[in-house]
């Protein structure tokens, strides 16, 4: 368990700081790569004599935040912030100071030296931008939004489906007045086919070869006789029978409206960015593609050990090209 500070109650971000509390309790235990410090304030004189030495002004914000801590690690890897004494702009365009680490995954919080704006750094690419600390500390809980310590409530849905493809971009799909899932709906939420004959409700029934207890209703046609589009609605010489799963379909829209957003289409480039290239670069190139170790201890540390040769090696193809243009 990790030790709390006290906050200075006159502090701007007490009330974010306090949020963090709360996300950290969440996710605390006793793993060292998920390991949560914050030391004490920074001594105000030291924030002077920064400033004084390197002709920059700290963003009143942050100084706000080292007023709370110089120094501190947030859930392992998802973030940590640093005083005057670690502020550098090695390998960063000369106007901007690091500050901190987001992620894990090598992208550095810094702010610009010549109007105090912070920005998230990711090999070249700006990934977000804020003139407010706090919303530097929304980051956190953004990026970790789908992982563990969230409820199932408070967890958005992000991750493609199997047919989300075809949902998305088959016009045969959409235009099919035939398929349940097109079938408009009366002001009872009924659903009526292209005949405009109501469906009734028959009984919800378990998903086939389903582990995870899903249930789907099944809906019967109130009448199919003289239908003129029977032929191309189905074969049974019966009412037809349909199969809905309303929640599956409600989570459907659900990651569709979600991947539309501005905020979705960003978490996509984030993903193409940070995950997908480290992921295919350490199991292709690098031929890493099994785990062999055993326990959860074991294999959280076999990860860790990779992740740092990883970082390494790009630290290295970093210095070598920058020392190559000098």
């Amino acid at each position: 368990m990790y030790t709390k500070i006290g906050i200075p109650e006159n502090n701007s971000l007490k009330s974010k700081i306090e949020e963090l509390y709360e996300w950290c309790d969440k996710r605390d235990n006793d793993d060292e790569l998920g390991k949560t410090y914050f030391n004490e304030p920074i001594d105000e004189d030291k924030l002077n004599k920064w400033e004084e030495a390197n002709g920059v002004k700290i963003p009143e914000t942050y100084k706000e935040w080292l007023r709370f801590t110089e120094k501190c690690l947030i859930d392992g890897s998802s973030a940590m912030f640093w005083g005057t004494d670690d502020f550098h702009h090695n390998f960063m365009p000369d106007n901007l100071t690091v500050i901190g680490e987001m992620s894990g995954d090598g992208e550095v919080v810094c702010f610009s030296n010549d109007n105090g704006e912070f920005m998230g750094y990711y090999e070249g690419d700006i990934t977000y931008r804020t003139n407010d600390f706090s919303q530097v500390i929304d980051q956190i809980f953004e990026r970790n939004s789908a992982w563990g310590g969230m409820s199932k409530e408070a967890m958005e849905l992000f991750m493609k489906f199997g047919s989300y493809k075809k949902e998305t971009t088959d016009l045969n799909y959409h235009n099919d007045i035939f398929r349940p899932i097109n079938f408009k709906k009366d002001i009872d939420g009924n659903l009526i086919c292209p005949n405009n004959k109501k469906f009734i409700f028959l009984k919800r029934v378990p998903v086939k070869r389903n582990k995870y207890g899903r249930e789907e209703e099944k809906y019967v046609c109130e009448d199919c006789s003289n239908c003129p589009f029977k032929n191309q609605c189905h074969k049974s010489k019966e009412n037809r029978v349909i199969t809905v799963n309303e929640e599956l379909t409600s989570y459907h829209k659900e990651v569709i409206d979600n991947l539309e957003c501005i905020h979705g289409a960003l978490l996509r480039m984030n993903r193409s960015i940070q995950s997908e290239g480290t992921f295919g670069i350490i199991k292709e190139d690098r031929k890493y593609k099994r785990i062999v170790r055993k326990g959860l201890k074991a294999i959280n540390l076999e990860i860790f050990m990779i992740s740092c040769g990883y970082n390494l090696m790009k630290y290295h193809n970093k210095k070598y090209k920058t020392d190559l243009c000098c």
